[in-house]
Order: C-alpha cells, then structure tokens, then sequence
C-alpha cells in the first residue's frame, strides 16, 4: 500500500518539476498550433500563462480572432468580373489577406468564383481558359475546384469528381475543423 500512494505522491511532484522545463517560446510554439478559442482558455492555467498570451510581443504567434470576411460580387453579362472584396470586423488598418486571390495562377483561369468558406479555407470553381475564345456565349468553359488559404497564399487543385461527366457540375461544399485534423473535405451536395 505505501508503496502505491508513494508513487503517486512522486508522480504529482514529477509533473510540475517537468512543466518548468518548457520555455516560454516552446509554450507559445505549442500554443500557436491550437485554435484561438483553446488559446483563450489556457489563460486560465496560471498567472504566468495569462501574462504570456496577453502580451502584445506574442500576438502575431498565436491564433488570431477574426478579422474580417471575404465575399464576392458579379458583374453581369460577363462572369469574368467577379470582384472579392474584405470587410473588416476590426480595427485593422489594412486586410490580413488579399482579396484579390493574386496567388492563383492567373494565366491558367479564366476566373475563379467562390462557393463555400470554412475556418479560413476557401472553396472556388476555376474556369479555364476556353480553348477558342470565340466570345460565342453558348461555349461550354470546363472547370475544377481548388482549395486555398487566402492568408498563406497555398491553394490545391482538386481532382475532378468520378461522377461527374466531363463538362458538368456538382455543387459542393467545403468542410475543416484544424482543431480535429489538417486534412479538408469537399462534399458533393
């Protein structure tokens, strides 16, 4: 029996000894990788903690509120004018991200709508190019989707789903929890 209850009495102090040895630049390593709600919570843990999330020096490193959304607009007649555009929740002076989706390759699409957003992941259908640009609206303009994170500028191109014939259309959607895993889903709907 003592010799239970005084492994566990060395099992108690063993933790705190332990946590000491992490750095205050390993805990905010650790801490950036977490959503912003979580990060919020381990405010609670100590005092020591508390100070260290709230310090101004360390906010770039950690999860960020939001800050704003993006959304797009058409311009009728032609699908080719899809504007993005930011709108800002915050304070902040200038946009996080750039509206514009820049980082895409822009002499492979035509353009680029967007369908569905989740956790800051953009889900867009890119219109190619049309092989003969006759300017004949009845021309068919083949498309994909592509996943991308307007603040890291990365984006995926999808590959085409099985079901779908070449030329038409699923509509779908985009899911991503980062707090369960790093890996997206796009749905058929």
């Amino acid at each position: 029996m003592e010799g239970k209850s005084s492994a566990k009495k060395k099992a108690r102090t063993a933790v705190p000894a332990t946590a000491s040895l992490l750095t205050d630049d390993l805990i905010l390593e650790i801490l950036s990788r977490l959503p912003a709600r979580s990060v919020h919570r381990f405010k609670c843990v100590s005092p020591a903690w508390r100070d260290l999330i709230a310090d101004p020096a360390h906010r770039k490193k950690l999860p960020q509120p939001l800050a704003g959304f993006l959304y797009n607009t058409y311009h009728r007649p032609d699908p080719r004018f899809y504007n993005f555009h930011f709108a800002k929740v915050s304070g902040a002076a200038a946009p996080p991200v750039d509206p514009s989706l820049s980082f895409l390759p822009s002499d492979e699409y035509w353009y680029v709508d967007q369908l569905d957003t989740c956790n800051g992941l953009l889900l867009c259908r890119a219109h190619m190019l049309p092989s003969s640009p006759s300017g004949d609206k009845n021309t068919r303009v083949e498309s994909h989707y592509i996943v991308c994170n307007p603040a890291t500028g990365r984006w995926v191109d999808l590959p085409p789903h099985p079901e779908v014939p070449p030329g038409g259309r699923i509509f779908a959607r985009l899911a991503f929890d980062p707090a369960a895993s790093s890996h997206f889903r796009v749905l058929p709907v």
